[in-house]
């Protein structure tokens, strides 16, 4: 690696970092972080990594720098790893074009942002890809178990990086080195992951396989109903998050030389890990909604992919012009505020307001009081801004989540009966309220205002007493 791409390299990070101390928790990161806070060997949502990331982070600070500490880490990794994956495959001038892209493009400087589960998995599908390649194609067995280490690792941080671990035995099955099933590495890499994965297994078993059939019901569709807008969308942000160009040229490119280059093993090992996967939702957004971010991981490969493809084909042209692209992307994601964008075009604006708008339920609450949340997300916030883990809930009938299962849990050992709480809710419906709470008292009404958001909530006291039957929903 060349001394300019190890600075832009540091930059990027350094930049990145940066800009998160001033940016409020995204809910989805406000939820987390609280997971963080109630360590665990799964979790209703998702597997327990990105908790455990947060954990480790924020052990001497919980300020929004070391909440997402852990992502800006993990897509640091995996650039380090695409450009190594991509100089022994391909050559050191496509890992560095390979690493430029894959910094700048849409779905990483998001990832730079916002710490979700997409963080480990983003990072985990990297080492996994790379340790399988060097076992693969090097015959180093010692890497053989260390894919098994970091596939099972791959699955504590989300369901889909099964995906990976199927797409790699699909290409052993369908390449020479199908051989490698005839050796003892490969079924020891086996036990290792599902031993690094048994604490979920466990989980879900002593909590009657909660989190997998949310997971599968959530992004499986049962009923196979077409709905080509739900395609158009997910195949939209697809194009979106990888860059317009640097997609249809990616796609280009494939179609084009198909017969020739998948001849070629190592380009083989790419191509399947990147289409299985992303064909893989794409036939599922034909039923049901699917989120952009789904498939982000399968672009580690289609990075590699789209890199070598502008090296040998020498297209200075679409590489050049896709970077510019990628800056503008980046402008628009990060500094909305000097653009003349409409309030939906403002991704920022599920961040703000948050951090202002609690401080005055402070007041109002103590340690040995409960607090509510009319849903998990701004029971989350609440929570993280107003420094409030114990005892923090959502209500009973808001979307289920680990809120429903820890208010299950401590309504069981007797903790809640007649307590004091304070409720915060968005839509003032006193009619909701009165199913969970008596002396019900509004407290105050908080609002926050500014060139994207309008919030206003409805603070109030009451006596927790009785909630009616939860359901998944």
């Amino acid at each position: 690696m060349s001394k300019k791409i190890k600075y832009f390299f540091w930059i990027v990070l350094i930049l990145c970092s940066v800009y998160n101390i001033f940016l409020p928790l995204h809910p989805d990161e406000a939820y987390y972080w609280v997971w963080s806070k109630h360590l665990q060997l799964s979790y209703f949502d998702h597997p327990p990594m990105v908790a455990y990331l947060i954990s480790i982070f924020t052990f001497f600070s919980n300020n929004e720098f070391f909440v997402r500490l852990g992502t800006v880490i993990s897509m640091g990794v995996t650039g380090i790893i695409i450009f190594k994956l991509s100089k022994k495959i391909f050559s050191g001038k496509v890992a560095e074009k390979a690493l430029i892209i894959f910094l700048l493009l849409p779905l990483t400087q998001a990832g730079f942002i916002v710490m979700t589960p997409d963080s480990p998995l983003i990072l985990f599908w990297g080492v996994t890809l790379y340790s399988a390649y060097i076992y693969i194609f090097e015959e180093k067995s010692k890497y053989a178990y260390l894919t098994g280490l970091f596939g099972g690792l791959l699955l504590v941080s989300k369901y889909t990086g099964v995906l990976l671990l199927v797409s790699i035995f699909l290409f052993l099955i369908f390449s020479k080195y199908k051989k490698l099933f005839l050796k003892k590495e490969i079924y020891i890499a086996i036990l290792i992951a599902i031993l690094v994965f048994s604490g979920v297994i466990y989980w879900n078993y002593i909590n009657d396989w909660v989190s997998f059939k949310f997971q599968f019901s959530h992004g499986v569709s049962e009923k196979k109903v077409l709905k080509l807008n739900s395609f158009f969308e997910f195949l939209g942000g697809q194009i979106g998050i990888f860059n317009p160009i640097f997609f249809i040229g990616l796609i280009y490119y494939l179609t084009k030389d198909y017969m020739k280059n998948i001849k070629d093993n190592k380009f083989k090992y790419l191509f399947i890990t990147f289409v299985f996967t992303l064909l893989f939702f794409l036939y599922n957004s034909l039923f049901k909604k699917a989120e952009a971010n789904w498939a982000a991981p399968a672009y580690i490969a289609g990075t590699i992919l789209i890199a070598y493809f502008i090296e040998i084909n020498n297209k200075r042209k679409l590489y050049i012009s896709g970077i510019i692209l990628s800056f503008i992307f980046i402008v628009i994601l990060r500094f909305p505020e000097i653009l003349p964008l409409p309030k939906r075009a403002v991704l920022k604006n599920k961040f703000y307001g948050y951090n202002k708008l609690f401080k005055p339920v402070k007041k109002y609450l103590n340690k040995d009081m409960l607090l509510f949340g009319d849903s998990y997300q701004n029971s989350s916030e609440a929570g993280y801004y107003l420094d409030k883990v114990d005892g923090l809930y959502s209500l009973p009938d808001s979307r289920y989540s680990m809120y429903n299962i820890w208010l299950k849990n401590d309504k069981k050992n007797g903790k809640l009966d007649n307590k004091k709480s304070i409720i915060i809710i968005e839509n003032n419906d006193l009619k909701r309220l009165k199913k969970y709470f008596n002396n019900l008292k509004l407290l105050e009404e908080i609002n926050y205002k500014d060139k994207y958001v309008n919030r206003r909530y409805y603070v109030y006291e009451g006596k927790y007493y009785s909630e009616k039957k939860e359901t998944i929903k």
